[in-house]
C-alpha cells in the first residue's frame, strides 16, 4: 500500500496493489498534505505510472494544487504509461453536471483540460461513453449531481482499456470509478534474426512527451500568473 495521510476528517489518498502481482517498484512519491500519491512500477515487463489525487475545493488552493501535480507528473512519472485520477473537485463540462447552479468553466477546470491535452491523456470514461450522463458525486443539500471523479489515461494505453464504468460505492456521497485494463506480457515475433534497437524509438517517444511537458509547464505557469 502506498499512501499520503490527510487529517482525521479530510483528505488522504492511497494506491493498493494486489500482493499476488509480480511487480517491481521503480519509484514512489507521496506529498505531505494527503493530496498526491504516485508510483511507477514494472509489471509483466510493462512500465506503468499510477497517480491518485484529491484536489481541494477552494479555487486559490486548486491553482496551487494543479501546478504541484503537474510538476510531479513531469518529474516523477512515465508520461507514456500514465493513469492519473481521483477527486478533481470540478466537472469538466456541462454534460458532467445536473442541478444546482449552472455549470461555467473556471480557471482551474481549464488548467485541468490543458494538462490532459498537453500530457497526451484522454478522459477515458467520456471517450467511451460520450453521451452518457452518469455522475460520481451527489449533494442532496444543493440538489446537484456531478462527475468530479475521473481517471485520464495515456493515449498509448487506451487500447489496453477493456472497460470503464461508474459504480455505486460504500462512500456516502461519491461513486466508484472502474477501469479494466489488460495487455499481453509478450509481443509475438516473426521469423528472422534482424533485431531493432527499441531504445531509439523509446528515446524519441519520451523526448516528445517531455517536450510537451515542458511546454505545458510554461503554459500553465503563465496562465496561473495571469489569473492572479
Amino acid at each position: 500500500m502506498f499512501f499520503s495521510h490527510g487529517t482525521n476528517h479530510s483528505k488522504g489518498v492511497c494506491i493498493l496493489v494486489d500482493p499476488s502481482f509480480q511487480y517491481q517498484v521503480e519509484h514512489s512519491y507521496s506529498d505531505n498534505s494527503g493530496r498526491i500519491v504516485l508510483i511507477t512500477i514494472i509489471l509483466d515487463s510493462h512500465k506503468l505510472s499510477l497517480c491518485n489525487i484529491y484536489a481541494p475545493n477552494n479555487q486559490t488552493n486548486q491553482l496551487e494544487f494543479i501546478q504541484k501535480l503537474n510538476n510531479c507528473i513531469i518529474d516523477k512519472t512515465e508520461l507514456c504509461a500514465l493513469i492519473v485520477g481521483g477527486d478533481w473537485n470540478c466537472p469538466l463540462s456541462k454534460t458532467d453536471k445536473i442541478g444546482g447552479s449552472s455549470w461555467v468553466p473556471t480557471c482551474y477546470s481549464k488548467l485541468v483540460l490543458t494538462s490532459i491535452e498537453m500530457f497526451d491523456l484522454v478522459d477515458i470514461q467520456r471517450v467511451r461513453h460520450p453521451d452518457l450522463r452518469k455522475f460520481t458525486y451527489e449533494s442532496k443539500a444543493l440538489k446537484m449531481n456531478s462527475r468530479i471523479d475521473f481517471f485520464p489515461v495515456a493515449k498509448s494505453l487506451t487500447k489496453s482499456v477493456k472497460k470503464t464504468e461508474i459504480y455505486p460505492s460504500i462512500a456516502p456521497d461519491h461513486d466508484a470509478i472502474y477501469i479494466l485494463s489488460s495487455w499481453t506480457s509478450e509481443t509475438p515475433r516473426g521469423r528472422g534474426l534482424w533485431k531493432f534497437n527499441s531504445t531509439l524509438l523509446k528515446s524519441a517517444v519520451h523526448g516528445e512527451a517531455h517536450a510537451r511537458a515542458e511546454r505545458l509547464k510554461n503554459k500553465l505557469y503563465g496562465s496561473t500568473l495571469n489569473s492572479n
